[in-house]
């Protein structure tokens, strides 16, 4: 998704935001991305941790619930796809992505 705001507006990261209050971090990341892509996704695995400014930052990993659904912009994305390995490079990521998605790669 393209952020719409900041920090980072204009780049392109992976759909994210805040734990509510006694909200499971799995059930954050679902409710997160389909806020901002209209996708329903599994959360699944950790993938790591980072700090970014003030923000401590875990990635999961998450699968569609259905593949083939279409994404479309909510919340603060201005734009929202599916974006194919191979044409990452084409896209402004946000600090740190390309290597985390790299890492997820493997």
């Amino acid at each position: 998704m393209q952020r719409g705001e900041p920090p980072f507006a204009g780049l392109w990261s992976l759909p994210g935001g805040r734990v509510l209050p006694g909200e499971d971090a799995r059930a954050a990341v679902a409710r997160e991305t389909f806020e901002e892509t209209s996708i329903t996704v599994a959360a699944g695995e950790e993938l790591g941790k980072t700090n970014v400014a003030a923000y401590a930052i875990t990635t999961f990993l998450a699968r569609p619930i259905d593949p083939a659904a279409v994404a479309q912009a909510g919340t603060d994305a201005v734009a929202a796809r599916w974006v194919a390995w191979s044409e990452l490079a084409q896209y402004p990521l946000t600090p740190g992505l390309a290597e985390l998605l790299a890492h997820v790669s493997r």
